[in-house]
């Protein structure tokens, strides 16, 4: 058995290392915020909030990102988005590492005991 105990399910989602993980890819092309619950069009591939996604095609019907042509988009387009959850939840975790360890880099071992040393 290939598999590791520890290992979460979604860790055997694929990342695309060529996909822009920066702080704009993360966001809803809608409402501009931190994707919440994020799905992905059918159609074109790209990515909104769930609740975004089902108010804005609940009355347009083309894709906001500019260039993207696709066309009679509605709610029920939309599929989960592992992927960026995963990237979301990765991100999340970075800033929290870094917002508990000012200036520390996030290679070095951290000492968490009481003692001295």
């Amino acid at each position: 058995d290939d598999s590791d105990d520890d290992d979460d399910s979604d860790d055997e989602v694929r990342v695309d290392e060529t996909h822009d993980a920066g702080d704009k890819a993360l966001r809803d092309p809608i409402a501009f915020a931190y994707f919440v619950d994020p799905v992905k069009s059918t159609k074109c591939g790209h990515t909104y909030s769930r609740t975004s996604a089902a108010a804005y095609f609940a009355a347009e019907k083309t894709c906001v990102l500019p260039g993207c042509d696709a066309e009679l988009l509605y709610p029920r387009d939309f599929e989960r988005d592992a992927e960026t959850e995963l990237a979301l939840r990765r991100h999340r975790q970075n800033a929290a590492s870094q917002h508990r360890r000012p200036g520390q880099q996030h290679s070095q071992p951290v000492d968490d005991d009481d003692d001295d040393d």
